[in-house]
């Protein structure tokens, strides 16, 4: 399988767990309270890590202060998919960087596992490039899986947040 076909394969998984989720609206210290980057790569199938029960762009991974389950963006959903492949790639980072592992960020890693390149990383987990820039609690469910979507369309960087037609334009 070729980077291009496991990329895309990655993301068509990764909308459609998006898909099924409800989105969740809340910023990180008002209504989700951010979990360390070790409960995300906890592998033990009965923790909060394994049922993210919304998507909130607004924190990598978090527990909702109304004690109704946990949170989760698309690096966190893409991480908890492939487990065993975030905690190597971690620990790659780390030693390649020369830093410690708690150091390596999670959306590195969630970009490594998906293929991404440094500008879409940015587009994609931080919505660099989007109206919701300043504002990534309220971000609707549907603006994620369009930009999903544009995303597995070969758009980068902050395409990933324009239709395909006003994307064409700005080449």
């Amino acid at each position: 399988m070729s980077d291009i076909e496991r990329r895309t394969d990655r993301l068509a998984a990764l909308r459609e767990r998006v898909e099924r989720l409800p989105g969740y609206e809340g910023e990180l210290g008002t209504h989700v309270l951010a979990a360390s980057p070790e409960r995300l790569l906890e592998r033990n199938p009965r923790t909060a890590a394994h049922s993210i029960d919304a998507v909130n762009m607004a924190t990598v991974y978090g527990e909702r202060t109304d004690g109704c389950g946990s949170v989760g963006c698309l690096a966190a959903l893409a991480i908890i998919d492939c487990l065993e492949e975030a905690a190597a790639t971690r620990w790659r980072i780390a030693t390649d960087d020369n830093l410690p592992e708690r150091a390596v960020s999670m959306l590195d890693v969630a970009a490594r596992i998906l293929g991404l390149d440094p500008a879409t990383r940015d587009a994609l987990f931080c919505r660099v490039g989007s109206r919701w820039f300043e504002d990534l609690g309220n971000m609707p469910k549907r603006a994620i899986l369009d930009a999903l979507d544009h995303a597995m369309a070969g758009a980068a960087g902050a395409r990933v947040w324009k239709p395909p037609a006003a994307a064409r334009h700005d080449r």
